[in-house]
Parts: structure tokens; C-alpha cells; sequence
């Protein structure tokens, strides 16, 4: 959705859930575009401008936080929690 090539490079999202990747690289792309707003000469920024801006980037910070803090559903935590919920069930007669 817009954004440059070199600005997804710039994040560096190897290793990441590929279920968040997508909604991480967007918060953070879009942190780092309202950083360099903050960090433009040519177009120093009003108090009550730069007040919103660090509003809008620690939420953006909080968001990529939220995303990351959750849980990874990959295959092998899937399988895991399948098997231990079969012996689970083995030792306690139960069908889990």
C-alpha cells in the first residue's frame, strides 16, 4: 500500500511472525515516516504540531509492541500443544 521498497529494506523484519509481518511493517513504516516529518529542517515543526507528532509515534510504538507481544501460531507450537493435549487426555481418560 505505498510505501518504497527501500523503506521495508530499512526495517530489517527478518525472523518475524509471517502472520504480523505485514501489519508490523506498516506501523513502523509509517513511524518512520512522521520521524523524519519530526526531523525536517527545511519545515520546523509548532509546539502543539510537534506535541501530535510524539503522540502519533509512541501509539505507533505501542501498536508494533502489541503485535510483537502476541503469541507466534507457527506449525511446530501448533503440533506441540496438540500432542501434550493427546497425553493429556491419555492420562486423565479424557478425549482433548
Amino acid at each position: 500500500p505505498g510505501y518504497w521498497a527501500w523503506e521495508l529494506a530499512e526495517l530489517e523484519l527478518d525472523g518475524l511472525s509471517s502472520d504480523l509481518r505485514q501489519e508490523v511493517q506498516q506501523v513502523r513504516v509509517v513511524i518512520l515516516r512522521l520521524l523524519r516529518l519530526w526531523d525536517n529542517p527545511a519545515q520546523p515543526l509548532a509546539p502543539e504540531e510537534a506535541r501530535r507528532l510524539a503522540t502519533l509515534i509512541f501509539s505507533g510504538a505501542r501498536t508494533v509492541a502489541h503485535l510483537l507481544s502476541r503469541p507466534t501460531k507457527d506449525a511446530d507450537t501448533i503440533d506441540w500443544l496438540a500432542q501434550v493435549l493427546a497425553e493429556m487426555g491419555d492420562k486423565h481418560g479424557l478425549d482433548l
